[in-house]
């Protein structure tokens, strides 16, 4: 069995959470789990000599930026609380007895919760009333909670954790360990995908088949619309055009009127009906044509697709460059504020 993947935050930290929202999908994409644990950053701040981002000249400023940069980048939910940062050590203990009582499972619904409590519906987390009013929410017992995650047990085994971590290097949050190897930070989601992948070293091309030779095999395999045949769909009720591509270039380029996006990155989940993160529009009987930029990524994703057992799918040949150049309707992607 492949080892889990350990990851390491503090409810406190935006950054943290971003990586809350993709992490469980990262791993399940190259057959892991994730190991979620909880430390705290003030402990670790006294031993490195840290601070809050926005404790810091210059870099403060910059770190309100680029906390909403990020969330929109991602497409995250977010809003910046006030106040921040707040002690996550409430958080933290009780999430370990939620873990200790109810099992792993349980424990991260909890974990996500915290999180968006507090980066999206602005609920201040370091108040421990407000942590155990989360946990109620998702049907705990408020009695049972309040008096687990004071035990001494609980909030000894909090300090023991973070200071397990300082000593296997984590000094910030989040901060992942893969097969022994360290990354901190959620722009470094990236490296541990192509690690994952199987480099044995981060940019070693390992790859015996190239792009080039997976598009070709599967075009050939799949039903490629020309442009003019995917006009001639747009308005029919019995077909879903599917835009893969990534948010910023439906921002830059405009969109196909009606179509529903789906990344790329996520579309294996979002199709299978037994995944946590399915849509229901993949659910419904109709013909799904898919399209990226240039048709490249699209006839990828329609095999893949078609492999896991989506009745009708196709994509367009060209993409939606050839869609534009084809006089195709395109309409403006509405940008997050």
């Amino acid at each position: 069995m492949a080892a889990d993947i350990e990851f390491f935050f503090d409810f406190s930290s935006p950054y943290a959470y971003f990586a809350s929202t993709a992490i469980d999908a990262l791993a399940a994409r190259h057959g892991r789990k994730v190991r979620w644990q909880p430390i705290l950053l003030g402990v670790m701040f006294r031993t490195t000599g840290g601070a809050p981002l926005t404790a810091l000249p210059l870099k403060g400023d910059y770190a309100l930026l680029d906390f909403k940069r990020t969330a929109r980048f991602n497409q995250i939910d977010f809003n910046m609380p006030e106040p921040f940062p707040v002690s996550s050590a409430a958080a933290a203990r009780a999430m370990l007895w939620v873990r200790a009582e109810h099992g792993d499972e349980q424990a991260v619904a909890f974990a996500r919760s915290i999180f968006r409590a507090y980066f999206v519906d602005n609920i201040d987390i370091g108040s421990p009333d407000n942590v155990v009013q989360v946990g109620v929410a998702m049907g705990l017992d408020v009695a049972r909670l309040t008096e687990g995650m004071n035990s001494a047990g609980v909030r000894e085994q909090v300090k023991a954790d973070t200071e397990a971590a300082l000593q296997r290097g984590v000094f910030g949050a989040p901060f992942m360990i893969v097969d022994g190897e360290p990354f901190w930070g959620f722009d470094r989601f990236e490296q541990i995908d192509a690690l994952l992948s199987g480099a044995t070293s981060l940019g070693e091309k390992t790859a015996s088949k190239g792009y080039r030779q997976m598009v070709d095999e599967a075009s050939a395999r799949i039903r490629r619309y020309t442009v003019e045949e995917a006009l001639a769909r747009l308005d029919d009720p019995d077909v879903q055009f599917v835009d893969i591509r990534d948010v910023r270039e439906l921002e830059r380029e405009g969109m196909v009127p009606g179509a529903f996006h789906a990344p790329r990155g996520m579309i294996e989940f979002w199709v299978d009906p037994d995944s946590p993160y399915h849509k229901p529009q993949f659910a419904e009987p109709r013909e799904f044509i898919f399209f990226c930029a240039a048709g490249w990524r699209s006839a990828l994703t329609t095999a893949t697709v078609q492999d896991m057992g989506l009745p009708r799918v196709a994509d367009i040949e060209g993409g939606f460059g050839a869609w534009k150049a084809a006089g195709g309707p395109v309409a403006e992607k509405a940008k997050k504020t």
